[in-house]
């Protein structure tokens, strides 16, 4: 009995309140990453990432060009222990993606408590981070491991620590392994470092540099070269990260080539500036975010001033990582939502360190008859704009937007006349948790419909050319073909044009009688032949009949005007047409699905 008693005591003394917390936000962060994860379609990206797993661990060639090594390694091992499915091939950006909510519980010397906690709060709801959560690339890895790599080397500065140089060598590890996007990170890393030993004088630093702790000795060190008056020996790092690079991106030595995906990275990295891809536009690209991460970017830059006034390295640092990586990546010809995270990420950290510093304070100093009055005065006005914006979406009329322009002037005179009346702490305070409310009730309306609700609407920016849910019925109708004419639903013949090859080919991997080819022509005699739309009439051999489908969509936001605009920022919704690309299924004539016309 004594000895469970002392039980119960050790867990109740480790689980504390914070703890809890951070508990509550890994697994509420673990369901909103896993549910429904495998609803929407690949894209062709994630596809080909995949489909190069599911080849390797059949013994089939793989295109691993433009592949993660990690993704690769993972994905080989979990479609071998677990089946070879959407689900699957997206779990481990999931589960990148909820440590990536836990990490700045690492940070907490440097955040404050509250800091973390709220930074941790943020990175859970985000848009774009639940977003590539959910989407298979190496942004999130990349994420998790650049922050993995931040908490290892600010631990073993401040206390020369051997299990922060472990962590840090696991963090490079990782970046070096997640993909492309690693040299973005390591970039902003070392420049800032370098920068910081070149103007830490004008910047009032010397006495940090004079503190035999302080990150920027350690880092004038490293910079000359003298890694053993860091305490760092070669053993300590350089074994380890060569064994774990080279054991993951080789799957353990079962996949050699994997050492080459591993060395394309870099170049890949840099061929993404000059790629003539379709990458995000440049101006749609910095849309993403004020309309999906206000946020995390208004407290962010709130923080990055604050971090300013206080000469904090960490938010120093913070700062110049996000401003690098926006530049970085805008500059990239093959730019994407994957990218964003990358700003994202630093911008969440500053926002919790200013609204760990600010909001219990701001909480216990407010009260009902000042700021809580003039909030709800605020939130009143700014469910009025709301309002407007409705009926000027329904009308087009330009009154309500002039009733809109109203509203938004009141509400910043509001909290003038606070500042005047009762004094500019209670306006702060005031405007402080008013922001917040609106900005935390938006992100989390925001995240919802992007993630869960308009999973292939191409209205949304995030998503680039989405791959139509209509892919299932051209997928469930070769499975029927293939069920009447072979008597089993994998047996048919198929010929797929590679110009539509993914994400058509990992959906049809299991079919054993699968080609891909270049271009149709009289040789191709397949049963079923899958093309684009635009080949109206392929010189296939023989007699075919066809049944077209949608394969994905895409849209202008420049075509928005009027009305538009108020139901695009309101429900994603526009009058305007899409684009979209639509495939044929011909079918040899006599072997047609119901419904099938005669091509």
């Amino acid at each position: 009995m004594a000895e469970c008693a002392h039980t119960k005591r050790t867990i109740h003394s480790r689980l504390t309140v914070e703890r809890a917390l951070y508990l509550g936000l890994g697994l509420l962060a673990l369901a909103l990453r896993l549910y429904g994860l495998g609803r929407r379609p690949m894209q062709p990206e994630e596809a080909h990432q995949a489909l190069a797993a599911w080849q390797l661990l059949q013994g089939q060639p793989a295109e691993t060009a433009g592949c993660s090594p990690l993704l690769l390694t993972a994905n080989l091992i979990l479609f071998a222990l677990l089946g070879a499915n959407d689900l699957i091939a997206r779990l481990l950006p999931a589960l990148s993606g909820t440590l990536l909510v836990l990490l700045p519980y690492g940070l907490r010397r440097w955040l404050s408590r509250e800091g973390a906690l709220f930074a941790a709060a943020l990175l859970a709801l985000s848009p774009l981070a639940l977003f590539n959560a959910r989407y298979l690339s190496g942004a999130t890895p990349v994420a998790a491991s650049a922050l993995l790599l931040l908490i290892g080397l600010a631990h073993w500065v401040e206390d020369r620590q051997p299990w922060a140089i472990h962590l840090a060598t696991g963090g490079l590890a990782g970046l070096l392994l997640a993909g492309p996007g690693a040299y973005t990170m390591l970039l902003s890393f070392a420049s800032f470092g370098l920068l910081l030993v070149l103007v830490h004088r004008r910047l009032g630093l010397d006495e940090l540099v004079r503190s035999p702790k302080s990150i920027v000795r350690s880092l004038k060190s490293a910079v000359r070269g003298q890694i053993t008056d860091l305490g760092l020996r070669t053993e300590d790092w350089g074994l380890p990260l060569a064994l774990i690079t080279g054991l993951t991106a080789t799957a353990f030595l079962l996949n050699p080539s994997g050492l080459q995906t591993l060395l394309d990275q870099l170049p890949a990295w840099g061929q993404g500036f000059v790629a003539t891809t379709d990458g995000m536009y440049w101006l749609q690209y910095l849309a993403l975010l004020p309309l999906y991460e206000f946020l995390p970017l208004i407290f962010g830059l709130a923080g990055l001033v604050l971090a300013w006034r206080e000469r904090d390295i960490l938010g120093l640092f913070l700062g110049y990582w996000a401003l690098v990586t926006l530049v970085l990546t805008t500059l990239m010809a093959a730019r994407g939502v994957d990218d964003a995270l990358l700003v994202i990420l630093p911008l969440a950290l500053l926002a919790g360190r200013f609204l760990g510093q600010r909001v219990p304070g701001w909480v216990r100093s407010a009260t009902w008859g000042q700021e809580g009055f003039f909030m709800a005065l605020a939130c009143g006005l700014t469910i009025y704009a709301g309002l407007q914006l409705t009926f000027f979406s329904l009308t087009g009329s330009a009154v309500y937007l002039q009733l809109i322009g109203v509203a938004a002037l009141l509400i910043p005179g509001l909290f003038a006349a606070i500042g005047y009346w009762l004094g500019r702490e209670v306006a702060y305070r005031a405007a402080g948790l008013f922001l917040l409310l609106v900005t935390s009730l938006v992100t989390l309306s925001t995240s919802i419909n992007l993630n869960f609700v308009h999973l292939g609407d191409p209205h949304e920016l995030a998503l680039a050319a989405p791959i139509s849910p209509q892919v299932r019925t051209l997928l469930s109708d070769v499975a029927r073909l293939s069920a009447q004419r072979a008597i089993d639903e994998q047996a048919v013949d198929i010929t797929l044009d590679r110009d539509v090859a993914l994400p058509l080919a990992w959906y049809l991997r299991d079919y054993p009688n699968l080609k891909v080819v270049d271009s149709l022509g009289p040789t191709v005699d397949s049963t079923a032949v899958i093309a684009p739309l635009m080949i109206e009439n392929p010189p296939l051999r023989g007699a075919y009949g066809g049944q077209d489908y949608p394969l994905r969509s895409w849209w202008d936001p420049g075509s928005l005007s009027g009305a538009d605009w108020g139901k695009w920022l309101l429900r994603r919704r526009a009058s305007t047409p899409f684009h979209e690309e639509r495939v044929i299924l011909w079918v040899q004539s006599g072997r047609e699905l119901g419904g099938m016309a005669g091509g």
